[in-house]
């Protein structure tokens, strides 16, 4: 169950900006989750929700930039464990909290292969 759930994740993230036309309401999903995240998180501090989806969406473009640039890599394989980290029990994911940790292990990861 995990590994289909890395699989439909990461083909998410990719799909939501390579095809745009036909995921549209992938994207419309995508927007909502954020938006229900910072919601549940900053409740009516409206400026900080902003900036939650901001965090967000800026997050999730860095993802897909990184998933673009090491597709078929071991170094993708560090992208959808984080990625599968910080997802929830209902598939929402923090792409902020993904982001971070995937930067962090890959810095660890080059670490010791150098």
């Amino acid at each position: 169950m995990k590994n289909a759930f890395f699989v439909t994740i990461t083909a998410f993230l990719f799909s939501i900006v390579l095809v745009p036309s036909s995921q549209a309401s992938g994207k419309e999903e995508t927007y909502k989750d954020v938006k229900e995240i910072c919601e549940a998180k900053w409740g009516e501090d409206y400026r900080m929700q902003k900036r939650c989806q901001k965090q967000e969406f800026d997050a999730l473009d860095s993802l897909i930039k990184f998933g673009e640039k090491y597709k078929g890599t071991e170094v993708f394989g560090i992208m959808n464990k984080c990625v599968n980290k910080w997802t929830d029990g209902v598939g929402k994911v923090s792409y902020r909290m993904a982001m971070y940790c995937t930067e962090k292990q890959l810095a660890a990861f080059k670490s010791l292969r150098s």
